[in-house]
């Protein structure tokens, strides 16, 4: 009888999805069964992938625009983005769908629900998260103030930032709903609002040389970066609209960025003598930019590291995915993130002196314009950038590497094997 594992995501996301499907398909390869738990908008990345479905109803529900939103703003609404009624409901069907598989370990990237599910079925969690997300990060005082913040992290100042990262770990506001469930189940409760990013096993999911600070532990461990390796086609006619003397600048706000943000940016560029290529992936229509001029390229997705390479900078938001495919193209980068993990993730990197992080309050044509001419203008910056590809390549390319392997390793030695 094959062992039963489960991976959960929030298929809404394409990172997200294609993180977990990719540590999936390690555990079938080796002879498991995989059970994928979620759907959502990125479900065709599962189209051909030989694992058994489970839906959540309460996901149709659960995962609405308003929700979502919420969940991108984590900085501002924290754990306080459902109702009790809501959150009894979902839990109460993922208790019941993990009771009937009794998978050996469940490993989830975003769905946060079952923080509480997998402790009420004694489950073994495992969380797939970024370095900046975990407790590690924070207890070091590396996290900076989100430049958007609700509740009495409004009042902190900028210069905060250590008084910040205890806050965090100490404060388990928005929480109380969820502690609730706990609680009645004779479970500990969330002490922080980011023990619900805590599992039996965390995995980062980063390339350990950019993190020299966090020392990996038996609970917290480096996966390495999951890179996506699914092929893209190149959208037609791109070679001749970049065969011009003049400069390039890819841009991508990953698959749930902010239409608004993405708008201010390509309307930043406007004035600028350059071919701006834009991945327009779901958050633009076609409505959005039938106006802008024709040095404006607009697709629905591009293989991000070979257009990388084919242009002078990336503009980003600073999700994992579109990091390391920046990093690798050896390209310098501004970001622009739209929360505190993005946030984090380009403040990493940019300390390596490879990119520019801009925030939201410092974005407008002059600002923009002006980090786009240092770096063209800086070539410690491009020459750090090339540096950079140099290290993080060989988790591109070298099986020795593999992230999907090296977590399947993890979960199989730390949990699977000692049950």
């Amino acid at each position: 009888m094959k062992n039963k594992i489960m991976i959960a995501f929030a298929a809404y996301n394409w990172a997200e999805t294609h993180r977990m499907i990719s540590i999936g398909e390690e555990f079938l390869n080796n002879g498991y069964e995989v059970y994928a738990l979620g759907e959502g908008k990125y479900d065709f990345l599962l189209k051909n992938v030989d694992f058994h479905r489970v839906y959540v109803n309460e996901d149709k529900k659960w995962y609405t625009n308003e929700r979502k939103e919420k969940l991108m703003k984590m900085d501002i609404y924290g754990n306080n983005y459902c109702t009790e009624n809501e959150l009894r409901k979902i839990i109460n069907e993922e208790i019941k769908i993990i009771n009937s598989i009794d998978p050996k370990v469940i490993i989830t990237g975003y769905r946060t629900t079952l923080s509480v599910s997998a402790k009420i079925t004694k489950t073994p969690l495992v969380w797939v998260l970024s370095a900046v997300v975990s407790k590690k990060f924070f207890e070091g005082g590396f996290a900076s103030i989100p430049e958007n913040r609700g509740g009495f992290f409004k009042k902190l100042k900028s210069n905060d930032s250590k008084k910040y990262s205890k806050l965090v770990l100490n404060n388990n506001s928005s929480s109380k709903i969820w502690n609730n469930i706990l609680i009645e189940n004779n479970l500990p409760i969330f002490k922080s609002d980011i023990d619900i990013f805590e599992g039996d096993i965390n995995l980062l999911s980063d390339a350990p040389e950019l993190f020299p600070f966090i020392v990996p532990s038996k609970k917290y461990q480096f996966t390495y970066p999951l890179i996506n390796n699914n092929e893209i086609a190149m959208p037609k006619g791109i070679d001749n609209f970049l065969n011009k003397q003049r400069l390039s600048i890819f841009i991508t706000l990953g698959s749930s960025g902010n239409k608004q943000l993405f708008l201010k940016i390509l309307d930043c560029l406007k004035k600028i003598d350059a071919s701006i290529i834009v991945a327009k992936t779901n958050i633009l229509k076609d409505s959005d930019i039938q106006d802008y001029p024709k040095n404006y390229f607009f697709a629905e997705s591009f293989p991000h590291i070979d257009i990388a390479k084919k242009t002078d900078l990336s503009i980003i938001h600073g999700g994992q995915g579109t990091i390391y495919s920046t990093l690798i193209a050896g390209k310098p980068f501004i970001g622009i993130p739209l929360f505190s993990e993005q946030q984090y993730n380009l403040e990493v990197i940019s300390k390596m002196n490879s990119g520019i992080c801009l925030l939201q309050k410092e974005l407008n044509e002059e600002n923009l314009i002006s980090a786009i001419n240092q770096i063209i203008k800086n070539k410690e910056i491009n020459d750090n950038a090339k540096k950079l590809s140099k290290i993080i390549y060989k988790y591109y390319k070298d099986p020795d590497y593999s992230a999907n392997k090296r977590a399947y390793n993890i979960i199989k030695n730390s949990i699977i094997d000692t049950k």
